[in-house]
């Protein structure tokens, strides 16, 4: 091959590169790539969209801290397999934000997220004190976990009026996964919206004020629904009338759900 062959080739397989990412993550907005989740998130500022180009492993917990950051998948592929341990070698949360009010927001897009069938004893994903996690177009697999208040368990413990913590759920499906709840939402101050096809169990447990705003729900398998504590009258679910949407397992003696001027109310039967 002479020189000037040689030179254009090289110079082909320059500009096939350029259009190709060196590394898995592309901050959208900044324009720099990342190869780990970790890194990506760490240096986003807030506003910044994060973009999952390959397959890969979350190796450590991700919190959004005071920020807003958008995580997305390229492609309808993209698999984030949780790998989370501790310093000690134990394993830790995926998802965790600060105990601090500091109304972070985590919004999440397009990925299956699997748990690779590691038992942990804990939440793989907590929402607290005036954090907000969106999901959407999002699946749980090969998740399991002995704790009773679920992979996701959402709450605000902090009684600051601006401590309210908030989960967003459209199309968001559990599969294969072991536990005894899916999504546990707690106390008055924790708001959980539901839209599109969702297939999980919810518990709305020692949350007697909260109820599950689903004007969007499509879903056609009814969402397992935990909320032991209610009474009548009471609404569990505002924005959709449709009985079928739900199936409340844990009803108390003598109550179900009725459809009460567009909300699910818990009634007399």
């Amino acid at each position: 091959m002479n020189t000037v062959l040689k030179i254009a080739v090289a110079a082909l397989a320059a500009s096939a590169t350029l259009g190709a990412f060196a590394k898995p993550i592309l901050n959208e907005t900044s324009g720099k790539e990342y190869r780990t989740l970790r890194d990506a998130v760490k240096r986003a500022d807030s506003g910044d969209v994060l973009v999952i180009n390959e397959s890969l492993s979350v190796d450590s917990p991700l919190n959004p801290g005071d920020r807003e950051i958008t995580i997305k998948g390229a492609s309808d592929d993209i698999v984030l397999t949780y790998n989370t341990t501790t310093s000690t070698g134990g394993y830790s949360s995926m998802i965790i934000f600060e105990k601090e009010v500091n109304e972070g927001v985590l919004n999440i897009q397009n990925v299956t997220f699997d748990g690779d069938g590691i038992d942990y004893d804990g939440n793989f994903v907590l929402v607290r004190n005036g954090g907000s996690l969106n999901l959407t177009d999002v699946t749980f697999r090969n998740f399991k976990t002995s704790a009773t208040n679920g992979i996701i368990r959402a709450l605000s413990n902090n009684k600051e009026e601006d401590a309210n913590s908030s989960i967003s759920l459209t199309n968001v499906k559990f599969a294969d996964c072991s536990a005894t709840i899916d999504v546990f939402v707690a106390n008055n101050n924790t708001t959980v919206k539901m839209a599109g096809d969702c297939d999980f169990t919810i518990s709305l447990n020692n949350a007697g004020g909260v109820a599950i705003e689903a004007s969007g729900l499509t879903n056609t398998k009814p969402v397992k629904l935990f909320a032991q504590r209610r009474r009548a009258g009471k609404a569990i679910v505002k924005g959709c009338a449709d009985t079928a949407r739900f199936n409340w397992v844990d009803a108390p003696a003598g109550l179900s759900l009725a459809a009460v001027d567009g909300n699910l109310v818990a009634e007399d039967e």
